[in-house]
């Protein structure tokens, strides 16, 4: 996403990765079975912001590895 929105003129993107890093397969349950809502500890931003807007949310649910997730 970060990639196609660099493309845009008038767009200015910061991508921030963090998070462990695992091997293809090598990802625990939590996060590879879509079955488990969440994640670990590890792989949980506690918290995040909208753009715009000084009110927290409740953070960002297995996004925390390598390459990012979805909320």
């Amino acid at each position: 996403m970060a990639s196609r929105l660099s493309e845009i003129e008038d767009i200015s993107v910061l991508l921030i990765e963090a998070g462990e890093v695992y091997k293809p397969n090598g990802y625990p349950e939590q996060i590879a079975l879509a079955k488990y809502v969440g994640g670990d500890k590890d792989s949980v931003w506690d918290v995040s912001k909208e753009i715009n807007s000084e009110i927290p949310t409740k953070g960002l649910f297995r996004a925390k590895v390598l390459g990012g997730g979805q909320r």
